[in-house]
C-alpha cells in the first residue's frame, strides 16, 4: 500500500486521514471514508508526520490521544485495524523485469540492449536466487559487476568500466 497517512484532530478526537478502507454508501454519501467528520469538518489541525502503514498511524494515534487528552475516533480505528489487518495478510510480491533473453556473454540475460553505447546491462540468478546485475561491453565481452541495477547510468556515464575499450 502505498498511501501517506496522516493524523488530524479536533477539539475532541483524534482522525486518522488516508486510510484506504472506504465504507458501502449510497450515492448521496459524499464522503466514503470511514469518518465523514475528515470531510465535513474544515478546522482540524494536522499533527506532524506521516505514516506508510496502517498499524504505524494507529499507533501515532493512540499516543497522540493520549498526549492530547483527546479521544480517539472509532471509525477510524476500526478502518485503521481493518487495514493493518489487511496488510498483513496482503504477500509482498516483488516484480522482476522479465528477460529480453540471453546476453552476449554465456550465463546473463539480457534485460537491457544499449546499441549507441555497445554495451548491455545483464542479469543472472545465484543460488539463493539474488540477482546480480553487470554491464556487458559487446565488442569485448567484459563484464563488469554492478551493486544494485540503478548504478547502470552512472557508472556507463563515468565511463572507464571496460579497460579494453575505454567505455
Amino acid at each position: 500500500m502505498d498511501a501517506t497517512i496522516s493524523l488530524k484532530y479536533n477539539s475532541a478526537t483524534v482522525h486518522i486521514d488516508g486510510l484506504e478502507v472506504r465504507t458501502e454508501g449510497s450515492e448521496f454519501n459524499y464522503s466514503l471514508t470511514p469518518c465523514s467528520a475528515l470531510t465535513r469538518s474544515t478546522r482540524m489541525c494536522t499533527a506532524k508526520g506521516q505514516h506508510a502503514t496502517a498499524a504505524d498511524a494507529l499507533a501515532a494515534a493512540v499516543s497522540l490521544a493520549r498526549s492530547l487528552g483527546k479521544k480517539l475516533c472509532k471509525n477510524c480505528v476500526a478502518a485503521a485495524e481493518a487495514q493493518a489487518a489487511a496488510e498483513v495478510a496482503a504477500p509482498v510480491v516483488k516484480t522482476t523485469r522479465q528477460a529480453l533473453g540471453p546476453a552476449s556473454v554465456t550465463g546473463w540475460e539480457l534485460l537491457y540492449d544499449k546499441p549507441k553505447q555497445g554495451c548491455e546491462v545483464g542479469r543472472r540468478f545465484d543460488a539463493q536466487g539474488k540477482a546480480h546485475y553487470a554491464l556487458i561491453c559487446k565488442t569485448s565481452g567484459t563484464v563488469h559487476r554492478l551493486a544494485r541495477l540503478s548504478d547502470e547510468g552512472q557508472v556507463r556515464k563515468t565511463g572507464g568500466w571496460c579497460p579494453d575499450c575505454q567505455h
